[in-house]
């Protein structure tokens, strides 16, 4: 009787040790530090979506037909090694021109818009040097982009989160403490910013964590596509 009763009072103790072990516990919060961690590369473009008007020019007062131009052109695109499946007309226009004092009226002229996507930009360059500029009526770039953008985003992912820990492992040594398990990890920003090629100023576009595009003046004219990532990472001080 005696033993069973010593047991249970050796049981009672422990359940009341650990009880209170549990409540000193929850009276001491976790210890915890915030840390951030960033990450940003440039991309070259290598998706560069141009439009461009090609009109009828007279040569040795021999007429150049658009046809002609066109042939000449895909020429060119194979040339500087791009796809001329990538080459397509993107509208045809016309309009008859007025000349004289009574203002009679005179030859039917035409125009076609030509869509065409580069894989660079020294594209471009070796695109219009090949090009007759006396058919040439503009030429304009429409967007610009790089299809290893996603890839790009979760690498630097993963070098915001890296340099996040290592700063946090080199702060907490300076202090004795150690860095402990990841309690919460906050995506802070993610944006991509596309150079601007209109000629309207040193403007880019910016597509942030949303998906949504604004203008960022600040940003200065560049070439290349800047991808940039942030992130907070709370850990939990040992």
């Amino acid at each position: 009787m005696k033993r069973s009763l010593t047991i249970i009072i050796i049981l009672l103790s422990a359940f009341y040790v650990n009880a209170q072990d549990n409540t000193l516990k929850s009276d001491y919060p976790i210890r915890k530090m915030e840390v951030f961690g960033y990450a940003t590369t440039n991309l070259a473009p290598n998706e560069i979506y141009t439009s461009f008007v090609i009109k009828e020019y007279t040569d040795d007062n021999k007429i150049i037909s658009i046809k002609e131009s066109e042939a000449n052109i895909k020429k060119i695109i194979k040339t500087i090694g791009c796809d001329v499946s990538d080459f397509s007309v993107g509208n045809i226009y016309g309009y008859i021109t007025y000349n004289g004092p009574n203002n009679e009226e005179g030859q039917f002229e035409h125009r076609r818009l030509y869509l065409l996507k580069l894989s660079s930009v020294n594209c471009i360059d070796m695109f219009l040097d090949g090009v007759d500029p006396r058919a040439l009526e503009s030429f304009n770039i429409d967007e610009m982009d790089n299809n290893d953008i996603d890839s790009t985003v979760r690498e630097l992912q993963f070098k915001a989160f890296e340099k996040a820990k290592d700063k946090a492992i080199v702060l907490l040594k300076t202090y004795g403490e150690e860095c402990g398990r990841v309690l919460d990890i906050q995506e802070i920003d993610r944006s991509i910013t596309y150079p601007d090629f209109t000629g309207k100023g040193s403007k880019s576009q910016v597509v942030n964590g949303t998906g949504t595009r604004s203008v960022d003046s600040n940003q200065s004219r560049t070439k290349s596509i800047k991808v940039e990532y942030q992130v907070k990472v709370t850990f939990e001080i040992k």
